[in-house]
């Protein structure tokens, strides 16, 4: 028997059961299920083009997903302090598909989708493990960033492609209507994916590109010479 190969499928199959689990629940409990699946797509398409710079596997990739689809779930208690109610309401939630450890690091990425960075004055956060802070302000800065891309609650940036130039990630929005308040939400939300990541994020929309992008110096170049937002 391949026990590496049955390690892997396990893993896949515990993942699945997990996120559906975790889907189910959002869509019986969430004020606005649709955003909160549509921030868990932009939240991965994120975490799949960047694995370069977070390193992270499919664990991190299934918490992600969970954090992002419960990342408002607090708004059944108050839109106030929503992030908060957010990590209460999933550390006092029965998900038997997620260990304790996870139902924890899960609690905490959602908590910090907005307002305040993760601190160690933060009971829950300063609660986990040291590698465990780190994905959790791995993947929370990814979520703050694809939560503020559906600002609106409206889908009008339908995806979002990245590259990594240098020091920077620069981002290519699809997008489809008006995607003005989701710059600017971007914009604000982005000082921890650089603190964490060590990189800059800049956006530009694809319409702004003729042809494929180029690698190299002579896609920085291309950046430089084009109109785009940089998220500052």
């Amino acid at each position: 028997m391949n026990y590496e190969l049955t390690s892997v499928v396990k893993e896949t199959t515990d993942a699945n059961e997990a996120i559906d689990s975790i889907r189910e629940f959002t869509m019986q409990n969430d004020l606005h299920p649709q955003h909160a699946f549509h921030v868990s797509y932009l939240s991965l398409r994120l975490f799949d083009q960047l694995v370069e710079i977070h390193a992270c596997g499919s664990e991190e990739r299934k918490l992600l997903e969970c954090a992002a689809c419960l990342h408002d779930i607090g708004w059944t208690v108050s839109r106030q302090k929503h992030h908060k109610h957010s990590m209460h309401i999933i550390l006092n939630t029965d998900f038997p598909e997620l260990t304790q450890r996870e139902k924890e690091i899960v609690a905490n990425i959602a908590r910090y989708h907005r307002k305040a960075v993760p601190l160690q004055k933060h009971r829950e956060y300063a609660f986990l493990v040291a590698e465990d802070r780190q994905i959790v302000k791995k993947m929370s800065a990814l979520l703050r960033i694809a939560e503020g891309l559906d600002w609106t609650r409206n889908a009008s940036i339908r995806d979002v492609i990245c590259y990594l130039i240098g020091n920077e990630c620069v981002a290519t929005l699809v997008t489809d209507g008006d995607s003005s308040e989701e710059r600017a939400m971007a914009q604000k939300k982005k000082k921890l994916f650089r603190d964490v990541y060590g990189v800059d994020f800049r956006l530009i929309y694809s319409d702004e590109i003729n042809g494929d992008l180029p690698d190299g110096d002579s896609c920085q170049s291309l950046f430089s010479e084009k109109a785009f937002i940089s998220l500052k």
